[in-house]
């Protein structure tokens, strides 16, 4: 499979510029990209290289926009999305967004959250490929 971010400005009226992110797949042996998850924003978070990570023929996740992580685990056929406004970091991180992730093809993994730089980073861990996360011991 492979996998892209398409990252685009839009105008609204009346409203500020717009930046969108587009994470696309296109599976082993396909011609075409599809749609997988999209998010728009007034800030224009950075797209890093490491923000999309093809873990092995079935498992892959993305940070998309910062702020979604997309993961299939059947070579991109279906994905699942958590949201960054799903975590609850209390009082200190009522906007934060998604530093770093990691999934294993064992299904575990860990996932780090920037709450705007006030203390250190929270961590959640999950062992279902990220269907539920819960903070690091």
């Amino acid at each position: 499979m492979e996998l892209r971010v398409v990252e685009r400005e839009d105008w609204s009226p009346g409203i500020d510029l717009w930046h969108s992110y587009t994470l696309e797949v296109r599976p082993r042996g396909g011609t075409e990209y599809r749609k997988v998850t999209r998010v728009s924003m007034e800030d224009r978070p950075s797209m890093r290289e490491e923000s999309i990570n093809v873990v092995n023929a079935e498992l892959a996740h993305a940070i998309v926009g910062s702020v979604i992580l997309a993961v299939t685990t059947d070579g991109g056929r279906n994905w699942r999305t958590w949201d960054i406004d799903d975590f609850d970091g209390g009082k200190d991180c009522d906007r934060g967004w998604i530093d770093s992730v990691a999934l294993n093809p064992d299904g575990t993994g860990l996932l780090t959250v920037d709450c705007l730089d006030l203390g250190p980073k929270p961590q959640l861990i999950t062992t279902d490929f990220g269907r539920h996360w819960q903070p690091a011991k």
